[in-house]
């Protein structure tokens, strides 16, 4: 069976709660208090007083300002209800809600990054670099017979280096 088409799928309506109602929308570069009655994934129901109402010409774009989140909203339809309030519903245009990126500072960008060293490879190298360092102890490595060897491979990187520094 086919997978239905997003647009195919009919649009789903979720109740807002008086306690979480409380918008703004910007109209004519003024804020003015609204109320948020239903949301849905393509737009809003506001409520407003017919004085706001008026106040919206054409169909828009206007800014609401509701939960935290800045949305560009267009007019779609409008139902005056002959009491005090007019409802005004609104598609979602797009969102220009500003996201903050987070500032951390040198020491907490280095702290992350030791968290790196837990990489099995990483363990690997600490360990052959500690058993390397066993075997050059004067008296383990000379009881072995490899602290000669070794200081020689050390002298002779030591050369390496300092011919290409110098």
């Amino acid at each position: 069976m086919p997978r239905p088409n997003e647009d195919d799928r009919e649009a789903y309506r979720c109740s807002v709660s008086p306690e979480n109602a409380a918008a703004q929308l910007k109209v004519g570069g003024k804020l003015h208090l609204v109320a948020v009655l239903d949301t849905s994934r393509n737009g809003f129901t506001v409520r407003m007083d017919h004085s706001t109402a008026q106040k919206l010409k054409g169909d828009g774009p206007y800014d609401l300002y509701f939960s935290g989140e800045h949305w560009e909203v267009q007019k779609e339809s409008h139902f005056d209800d002959g009491e005090l309030f007019t409802n005004v519903g609104f598609s979602r245009v797009r969102e220009r809600t500003k996201v903050e990126e987070p500032h951390t500072a040198w020491w907490q960008v280095w702290a992350n990054r030791q968290h790196a060293n837990s990489d099995p490879a990483f363990l690997l190298y600490l360990m052959l670099a500690f058993l390397f360092a066993c075997i050059a102890l004067p008296g383990v490595g000379d009881s072995l017979g490899t602290a000669p060897r070794i200081r020689k491979g050390v002298h002779v990187i030591w050369d390496m280096v300092s011919e290409m520094i110098f």
